[in-house]
Order: structure tokens, then sequence, then C-alpha cells
């Protein structure tokens, strides 16, 4: 609690105010671009970083864990460290190109021929390696991650979040 609040809200016969989903994606927006800086920083320093998005699977152990008091829901961890001459070496994977990613004041829907010779240009940078029974990147991530049980986990407890948030 805030000192003085509930004797304000008295006062002022106000009822106490309890924060709303709203609340929750701005509250995440701040702390992400906070991560970021904090990470541009350290890389300024020499130090690498690495994101941990998943912090947010499994909320009721990490809420016990680190004593989270209610309306605090933690969205990303990161870790820091030097990089060893390996990482530092290590090649960097393909990128998508800028078109696919990028676009200028309203959203444009990607044909599935421009994936398909996207693939193609990417597969000629670095040999993909994926899961048995993937014959693209696209179901290789669909596989690996949105079917997979850690995304069930990831959106019971994200639900879970949130209604501890909301209620």
């Amino acid at each position: 609690k805030t000192s003085g609040v509930d004797e304000y809200n008295k006062e002022n016969n106000i009822e106490m105010y309890h924060p709303g989903e709203g609340d929750l994606l701005l509250a995440i927006n701040d702390a992400l671009i906070a991560a970021q800086t904090a990470v541009t920083s350290a890389e300024m320093l020499g130090l690498g970083s690495c994101y941990i998005g998943d912090i947010m699977e499994n909320f009721e152990i990490h809420k016990e864990m680190f004593n989270l008091p209610k309306y605090t829901f933690p969205v990303t961890l990161i870790c820091f460290g030097y990089p060893t001459e390996q990482q530092k070496n290590r090649p960097q994977s393909p990128r998508y190109p800028k078109e696919m990613i990028v676009f200028e004041n309203s959203y444009r829907h990607i044909e599935s021929e421009e994936f398909k010779a996207m693939e193609i240009e990417r597969n000629k940078i670095s040999k993909p390696n994926f899961l048995p029974g993937c014959h693209n990147e696209a179901i290789h991530m669909y596989k690996r991650k949105i079917t997979s049980s850690f995304m069930k986990e990831m959106n019971r407890s994200v639900k879970a979040a949130i209604d501890s948030w909301t209620k």
C-alpha cells in the first residue's frame, strides 16, 4: 500500500484503484523498454546478454520463489556475462530481409511465394537443421514452439498471471 492513499481515498469517498489489463500491458512495455536499455548499455561495456522470455512460464513458482507482491508479473529475465572467444566469433544466423519485417504505414500480408523465395535465399547462407518431419522453417518452428508442451504450460501460466492481476 502506498503511504497516505487509504486516508486520501477515505477522506474523498474514493474507492481504492486496482490496476486492470491496460495497466498490465503498459507495465510490460515499460519493463521491456528498460530491459532493452540495459542490454544496449551492457553491450557497450563488452557484456553479452540473453533474454529469458519463458520466465513467464510457471508463474506461481516464480511468484513464490521471488516473493513477488500482487501486480507483479515477470515478463523477461536477462542474463549478463562476458562472452567467450568462441561466442564472439560464432557466425551470426541469417536475418530475415528488411522488407519481410518492416512495413511502412500499415501491415502487409506476406504471400506464400515470398516466404518460399526467402527460404531459398536463407538456405544458401545457412543449411537448415529441421526437426524430423519438418520441410521448412515455418513448420519447424510450429512444431518446436507452438504445439509443444512448453507452450501449453506458457499459455496456462500467463492466463493465471493475468487472472491474478485482474481479480
